[in-house]
């Protein structure tokens, strides 16, 4: 399977949030959160049913698919931690047509294929980020 081009905006460390004049707590805007996007060569894959993921100490969370990375590709994005894109926005996946946008979170970051010199692969799982169809709630 072939891989292709998806952007991702980072989560800023805390130390990069404005602190509220009022409360004196960091606090930002949405878009004020994340990093600019970086492009990174993965595979996506979208779920058709939810459904539970079994783990150890019982079900993980519900997600609406996940992206699996080559540890070599993130490392040369300087991402030596794969655990850093917990929490990140996927904002765009490419297609033949372009780039089409999205709003989903990445709310687990596993390692997989395991050899000597560690994990070779990393699965990203997301799920929707917000409300997409703009109920407003």
């Amino acid at each position: 399977m072939a891989t292709t081009g998806v952007r991702i905006q980072l989560l800023k460390t805390g130390s990069d949030l404005l602190v509220d004049d009022l409360f004196g707590e960091k606090n930002a805007e949405l878009e004020e959160q994340f990093e600019a996007y970086i492009t990174v060569q993965g595979q996506p894959r979208f779920m058709q049913q939810l459904r539970q993921s079994a783990q150890y100490t019982g079900d993980g969370h519900q997600t609406d698919g996940y992206v699996t990375f080559a540890r070599h590709t993130l490392r040369r994005l300087n991402i030596t931690d794969p655990q850093v894109l917990k929490n990140s926005r996927i904002v765009s996946i490419q297609t033949p047509d372009g780039w089409e946008t999205k709003n989903l979170l990445i709310i687990e970051v596993r390692d997989r294929a395991h050899l000597a010199g560690g994990a070779l692969i990393v699965k990203a799982f997301f799920k929707k980020y917000g409300d997409e169809e703009g109920s407003g709630a």
